[in-house]
């Protein structure tokens, strides 16, 4: 069912309507608060704000929010919510949200439609387990790497340092089953050979159990667990919200 309705307003954060596209994604407008969108870099003109956030979602994998400005029926397609040091300008349409917020220590990068709110750890070095748990120290959790597109965009931000980052894959659970970190599902068949570096994962001496992403190798390399690395934290979409910020 696809509708729009009005609802009852917040105090600070000022919800005025909401757009319902199917069971999954529910976009609400947002007014008097202090963020801005980091934008796909493209624009369409639509009917209404339903079609532009179908869209949207159509185009981007990562589509949380969008500006519909309804004298025009200009659409434009975002991602993240980001800090800004002054409201939302209305008169540049009406931003809905699907409330996923980068915070002001995280960095937005996008590849293919994809975008990660993520922050990079490169003086502060500690072994797979610490670095899970530092990273969920601070609301996140340590980067996985799902698709090709998400190897680019750590790849971008990692390859002027030459080093290995970690990143949440292991076969702890279960000897040459690499699992994410995140949700303990095992990484897809096809999608390991294409990220795994050549001849890799090897278990040499049989005690590389966790994985890293060898930025100089572009590809990734099971080692040590044991090794104290640098690594990369990143938000879940679903969990990084305004309202918590």
């Amino acid at each position: 069912m696809k509708r729009i309705f009005g609802v009852l307003c917040g105090a600070s954060l000022l919800v005025v309507s909401v757009v319902c596209v199917g069971q999954a994604a529910i976009f609400k407008s947002l007014t008097q608060v202090n963020v801005t969108m980091v934008s796909f870099g493209r624009n369409w003109t639509e009917a209404n704000a339903i079609a532009c956030a179908r869209l949207c979602l159509s185009f981007f994998r990562s589509c949380y929010s969008f500006v519909y400005k309804k004298e025009t029926g200009k659409c434009i397609p975002g991602s993240w919510l980001v800090p800004s040091a002054v409201s939302f300008d209305a008169h540049s349409g009406v931003l809905y949200s699907r409330g996923s917020f980068c915070p002001s220590n995280f960095t937005v990068r996008q590849a293919s439609g994809l975008a990660s709110c993520l922050q990079l750890f490169t003086n502060k070095t500690l072994n797979y387990t610490s670095s899970i748990s530092s990273c969920k120290a601070i609301k996140s959790v340590i980067y996985t790497m799902k698709s090709v597109d998400k190897r680019t965009i750590l790849h971008t931000e990692v390859k002027s340092f030459n080093r290995s980052f970690w990143i949440g894959l292991d076969d702890l659970a279960e000897k040459g089953g690499f699992a994410w970190a995140d949700d303990g599902r095992f990484i897809n068949a096809n999608l390991s050979i294409r990220l795994f570096a050549p001849d890799e994962p090897n278990n040499h001496n049989s005690v590389e159990d966790c994985v890293v992403y060898n930025s100089s190798r572009g590809g990734l390399n099971d080692v040590q667990c044991n090794l104290k690395l640098p690594s990369a934290c990143e938000m879940n979409p679903n969990k990084s919200v305004l309202k918590d910020f």
